[in-house]
Order: structure tokens, then C-alpha cells, then sequence
């Protein structure tokens, strides 16, 4: 399978010493937002420098006060043009691009011949940041589980043997919201305490994991298409499920369960 990449923007806030480009443009939130969700989905991440041009998340950079917002029409062509030519000497024809930046830093990138996709563009600062936060959770526990093939029954076994080894254990949530302590397991669900005690019946458990077991697992793309229903959706659930302690397929092709 060929990699594919995303490009992220790169950012007026940064940080005040010299270090790799990841790290220098984490002082904005929404930089830190998109890099946590591409990198999540396996994502190869390329930064567009106002300063630098392209640049790999790696690449070490000092700290500078440049942006292409409020440059001359002329200057963000010309800036253009030489990251046009760097990615066309990086990355294949037909290669699978992510847009996560500022118009100013796309409008006039040619990228025909790529696969180009632009998952927020139209999106204000505010909405951005919601998106990637409604997407990362599902993004990190789909990751674990594409490529899994279980027996449902057998997997509802595990994931209760699972959930009692995890009493008294608290499971901070994904990206968002106050971590949860498993306070117990019974055969109504499990009783878990964040800002309130509550019970989280096992229908609504079974119900996401049934839907992670999916044709053998599923990818991050395949559960925003297929809208996973709202009551699957909560921080707990998701958190759970990103806990238990599955692997993936041996090589000869047949699931293993390991228990903690």
C-alpha cells in the first residue's frame, strides 16, 4: 500500500526555541489538533513553511515571525511555485494528499495529479477544532482494531473479562473530557464515576464493539461514512474499547487475544 500524506499549515504562534517543526508550531491549538488526527490515522505529515517552504515534522527549525496572511499576491505565487516543486519531487504521482491548512497556503499549489482531499476547508478556526475533535476518538480506536477478525461471542467474552480486570482503574478519555473510574462490572454493565456515578448498560457496549467487528475490523473513513450511531459515541465507550487488549492477526492469518 503507498503512503499517503497530509500537509498542515504552519502556524503565527510558535514556540521561542529552536526544535523540530512538530514541536515548534504545537503552541497553536488547531496545529496540534490536525497533527494529533493525521498522525493517528498513519498519516506521513509535511508542514508548509511560510519561512522554510516544505518541510518534514521532523525537520529542525528556528523560531521566526513570518506568515503568508497579508503578503502580496506576487510573493505567496512565487512561495508557491517553490513548494509546488518540492512536493513533485517528494512524493509520486497519484499520491493520496490531506489539505489541513489556510487558503493562503493551497490556492496556488498545484497538485494535479494527486489524490487531494480537504476534509475541513470552508471550516472557520472554532469549527476546525470541533471537527477534529468529534473525529480523533473514533480515528484512535478504529486504528487499533482495523484488521481484526473475531468471533463476535468470543470478543464479548474478552471484552467483559477485560472490563472486571479493569475495576478500581481509572481510563482518561481519548482526546476530551474528565477521565472515568470503573467502580464495577455486573450484568447490567459497568458502573463508572467521572463528574457523576452512572451506568453504562452492556447493549450499548456490545452495540460499538459489534460495529468495530465489522467485516473483520474497520477502517477510521469506513466509520464516519457509516455515521457510528451517537449512543456508541461517548468518551467512556470509546475509551474502553481502545483498552482492551486485542492484537492483530498472526501471520497465518488467525486472531490472537491476549489478556492483561
Amino acid at each position: 500500500m503507498e503512503s499517503s500524506y497530509a500537509l498542515i499549515s504552519c502556524t503565527k504562534s510558535k514556540h521561542s526555541v529552536r526544535c523540530a517543526a512538530s514541536d515548534m508550531y504545537s503552541a497553536s491549538p488547531l496545529f496540534r489538533k490536525a497533527y494529533e488526527y493525521c498522525t493517528a490515522r498513519g498519516l506521513n505529515v509535511l508542514i508548509l513553511s511560510a519561512k522554510y517552504g516544505l518541510i518534514h515534522a521532523d525537520t529542525p527549525v528556528e523560531p521566526y515571525d513570518l506568515t503568508l496572511n497579508g503578503q502580496p499576491r506576487s510573493a505567496v505565487r512565487r512561495w508557491a511555485e517553490g513548494v509546488t516543486e518540492s512536493i513533485r519531487g517528494r512524493l509520486a504521482a497519484g499520491t493520496a494528499i490531506e489539505l489541513h491548512a489556510g487558503r493562503n497556503y493551497t490556492r496556488f499549489l498545484n497538485l494535479s495529479g494527486y489524490s487531494v482531499s480537504s476534509p475541513v476547508e470552508g471550516l472557520s478556526i472554532g469549527r476546525r477544532l470541533q471537527w477534529y475533535s468529534q473525529h480523533i476518538d473514533l480515528t484512535l480506536v478504529s486504528s487499533k482494531w482495523s484488521g481484526i477478525h473475531m468471533d463476535p461471542d468470543q470478543a464479548r467474552k474478552v471484552l467483559r473479562s477485560a472490563a472486571y480486570s479493569l475495576i478500581g482503574q481509572t481510563i482518561p478519555t481519548l482526546s476530551r473530557g474528565k477521565p472515568n473510574t470503573i467502580l464495577s462490572v455486573d450484568e447490567k454493565g459497568v458502573a463508572v464515576r467521572a463528574n457523576q456515578v452512572r451506568v453504562v448498560p452492556w447493549a450499548i457496549i456490545d452495540g460499538a464493539l459489534d460495529l468495530l467487528l465489522i467485516q473483520g475490523g474497520v477502517s477510521g473513513d469506513d466509520l464516519r461514512t457509516k455515521k457510528l450511531p451517537a449512543q456508541y459515541r461517548s468518551a467512556f465507550v470509546l475509551s474502553l474499547l481502545s483498552r482492551l487488549p486485542f492484537a492483530r492477526p498472526d501471520p497465518d492469518g488467525s486472531a490472537s487475544v491476549l489478556l492483561k
